[in-house]
């Protein structure tokens, strides 16, 4: 009897070692590895608009990644890394520096790109808008934490993202959001719109439930395709309708607005304007701050005018630096400065021989 049991075990560990043999050779197994690096310096002069703070934000962070990387037969390409999101601000002590995981597994095979773990926010097809993730934040939070599933093709791109921000325990409170965005374009004209379900639960200490959803469809005209001389020339305009709820007070919230935007750079230089005027978008904002809402506190006006004037120091496919100074204008009618030095370096970018010029964690 035991003979027969040896001999079964070894039969199948002979059979399980010719098919891992079969597919190891339709398979390239290569090592993996990428680093991005951040330098941020943001300049904030808004001392004369109640609600905003003035402050300097300057830092670095960097984040290596190794792991390995397998195409198969079906030219589908898979990667598992693993690394870290390590954050340090110019001027603080040891207690003020982040290290943050960075986790996750890729898998890229005909126009869908579908990620699972401690993800890069780089993998969006497109930025997320100021109203969804401010650039404060940004700077500190490297990573979705969840997934990212994506699609694209010539007429347009879809994205699902699912961000848990928040563990049930004593310190947090349980939060995630989920998010989706997607993008149809004809020509010159393009269509598209973000969604987006966000909710914010109990901790051990606290027993209170928000929920906060948005829904934001636009449509919008590429100039670019009139004068091929300009790089980007857009014009986007779109509703933003937005619920809130308290539920321990069975508090409701129904926001309305319109947001315009227009984008363009010729060679080094950049304009981007952004007009919202409607409800404020974030009326729970002061009790539960950027644990509720992610986005940018400005959006808490009813009437907010961004203007983003910049110039590229260095823009290439894998490196990209430039200055911004931008002007912040709400229905107190005061202008408030900002001064931002962003400079971007990602290591695997180098090997994309046709990538396209390299935008920065802010959509510049």
């Amino acid at each position: 009897m035991d003979k027969l049991l040896r001999n079964i075990i070894i039969f199948n560990l002979l059979i399980i070692e010719a098919v891992f043999c079969c597919a190891m050779a339709q398979t390239k197994v290569n090592f993996a590895y990428d680093t991005d690096f951040l330098l941020y310096f943001d300049n904030r002069e808004y001392d004369r608009t109640p609600g905003q703070r003035s402050q300097t934000i300057f830092g670095v962070r960097l984040a290596p990644e190794v792991g390995v990387q397998i195409a198969d037969s079906t030219e589908s390409v898979h990667r598992l890394m693993a690394g870290v999101s390590y954050n340090q601000p110019f001027g603080a002590n040891w207690g003020k520096i982040t290290v943050k995981p960075t986790i996750y597994y890729r898998l890229q095979t005909k126009g869908f790109d579908i990620n699972l773990g401690f993800v890069p926010y780089r993998y969006l097809k497109e930025t997320l808008p100021e109203y969804l993730l401010s650039d404060s934040i940004s700077y500190y939070n490297a990573n979705i934490q969840g997934a990212l599933f994506q699609y694209e093709s010539e007429k347009g791109f879809a994205s699902l993202m699912a961000d848990w921000r928040g563990m049930y325990s004593e310190d947090t409170r349980e939060a995630f959001r989920v998010i989706a965005t997607g993008q149809y374009k004809y020509k010159w004209f393009y269509t598209g719109g973000y969604a987006m379900l966000n909710h914010l639960a109990n901790s051990t200490q606290t027993n209170c439930v928000y929920d906060d959803i948005m829904i934001n469809p636009y449509i919008g005209l590429d100039l670019h395709y009139f004068a091929p001389v300009i790089d980007i020339f857009n014009i986007r305009i779109g509703y933003i309708g937005g619920y809130q709820r308290e539920r321990a007070t069975e508090t409701i919230f129904l926001t309305h607005a319109l947001n315009a935007e227009l984008s363009f750079r010729w060679r080094f230089l950049g304009l981007k304007q952004s007009l919202y005027y409607g409800d404020s978008l974030y009326p729970l904002y002061e009790k539960q701050k950027t644990t509720l809402n992610m986005g940018d506190p400005w959006y808490k006006s009813k009437l907010y005018s961004r203007t983003d004037l910049f110039i590229y120091l260095y823009n290439n496919r894998f490196v990209n630096c430039y200055f911004s100074l931008n002007l912040h204008v709400n229905e107190l009618g005061k202008i408030n400065f900002q001064q931002q030095l962003i400079a971007q370096f990602n290591l695997g970018r180098v090997f994309e021989k046709n990538a396209p010029k390299y935008k920065t964690l802010l959509g510049k």
